[in-house]
């Protein structure tokens, strides 16, 4: 293997560490999304199951800043299932991204350890 110069490893090290801690970052980051869209979900699944207690005829209200509009029964369970699997798509996508990450901050430990043995 070809020596390279102290300062030329230190470079890369430097970027490779550099990596890692951005990718660590982000993994932070993607997590505390997740949990908050997992809440988000939940809270949508949990108000959509007490309207499905409902019977056809109960009057329905939506908030609408300070106020309250009558709404459909079915437009609002509509609404609510389309909002869970928006929330569904945005978790699978974090959870890829957290993946990806993860894989980067896995990938930068051997290299790190191949600069320090050289």
């Amino acid at each position: 293997m070809t020596k390279f110069p102290d300062e030329v490893l230190k470079k890369i090290l430097d970027e490779i560490q550099t990596q890692a801690i951005t990718s660590q970052q982000h993994i932070t980051t993607s997590q505390i999304q997740r949990q908050a869209k997992e809440k988000e979900r939940k809270i949508s699944e949990l108000i959509f199951n007490e309207l499905s207690k409902l019977s056809k005829d109960n009057p329905v209200y939506s908030s609408a800043g300070k106020a309250f509009i009558k709404e459909d029964l079915n437009y609002i369970q509509q609404k609510l299932t389309e909002q869970i699997k928006e929330i569904n798509t945005e978790i699978d996508a974090l959870n890829k991204k957290i993946v990806y990450h993860e894989t980067t901050l896995a990938n930068t430990q051997p290299h790190i350890d191949r600069i320090m043995n050289s």
